[in-house]
């Protein structure tokens, strides 16, 4: 397994969520992808405004970044 690049707490919101479609990119909000490190690495997202759990977060691996895009 490769390793990872990692950066603790980095957090943003969705800008664009991953579309219906194809589904594998997704956009933070803007200028939040520098706070992310390099690809590849994992992030979890969930549903706003609630405490991610088992149910509602998924864990996903971006395999490429650019600026505040995201691919996963």
């Amino acid at each position: 397994m490769p390793i990872s690049d990692h950066t603790n707490f980095a957090i943003s919101t969705l800008a664009t969520p991953p579309s219906s479609t194809d589904g594998t990119s997704l956009v933070v909000a803007s200028g939040h992808g520098a706070l992310f490190p390099e690809a590849p690495f994992n992030v979890t997202v969930w549903p706003t405004a609630v405490q991610p759990t088992s149910s509602n977060a998924e864990i996903m691996r971006v395999t490429a970044k650019s600026t505040d895009t995201f691919t996963v």
